[in-house]
């Protein structure tokens, strides 16, 4: 599948050769969509992914491994994903997927019970900033205030397990620091320091428990969209 991010820059260059050859040659107008996938299931851990018979990963999906941007025909898809080794299908998605739209699927639960949150991506740069948002994806945590340097109004406010907040601009910086609070307490849950986040860069904040045998009770991954 082709990256969906160099697709769109070459959308307007296929429209005006589209337009040029319309004449001797009709064609539809292309309608992708752009659709990442994130491993947020500890409990599943190594996973493959397909869509009808096409397989969409090349290489075993890990936990907390990040796909970044395939292209998909506008309209209804299925996806399937099964353990790796395995056949047997744990879940099916349905998902209704827009043109010229881009999306991020996380897939998270456990075998028993797997879920996947699927959102919409506004991956238009900001020239002079960078554009981030947080994604809570850890089951045992309550609602997170998210705070960024030293910053005393929290960036991003009440964000509850499963969600995903929408892309804010903040300034670049080379050793960036996030605190995370529960929602209406002081204390410190966690806190995550020397984070790079550069101009006109989009990136996600994932929230979750860490990789097996990692001895750290959190972890807050960055996912860099585009």
């Amino acid at each position: 599948m082709k990256s969906f991010i160099k697709s769109i820059g070459s959308l307007a260059v296929f429209s005006l050769l589209l337009t040029a050859c319309q004449k001797d040659n009709p064609a539809p107008t292309p309608t992708i969509a752009g659709l990442s996938f994130f491993q947020a299931s500890k409990d599943l851990d190594q996973i493959n992914l397909n869509s009808g018979t096409q397989k969409i990963n090349t290489t075993v999906f890990k936990y907390l491994d990040f796909l970044g941007y395939r292209n998909f025909s506008a309209g209804k898809h299925e996806i399937t994903i099964t353990k790796q080794g395995s056949a047997t299908t744990i879940t099916k998605v349905s998902m209704e997927l827009k043109a010229r739209v881009a999306y991020s699927a996380f897939v998270m639960g456990t075998t028993s019970a797997p879920a996947v949150l699927l959102v919409e991506d506004n991956l238009t740069p900001v020239t002079t900033k960078a554009k981030v948002r947080f994604v809570h994806l850890k089951a045992d945590a309550k609602e997170i205030d998210v705070f960024i340097n030293a910053d005393k109004t929290a960036l991003f406010t009440k964000a509850p397990y499963k969600s995903a907040q929408a892309f804010k601009e903040i300034d670049a910086a080379d050793e960036l620091k996030i605190t995370l609070k529960e929602t209406g307490k002081t204390e410190i849950l966690a806190e995550f320091t020397k984070i790079k986040v550069e101009k006109g860069k989009i990136y996600t904040f994932v929230f979750s428990d860490p990789k097996a045998g990692d001895m750290s009770k959190m972890a807050l991954i960055t996912v860099t969209n585009r």
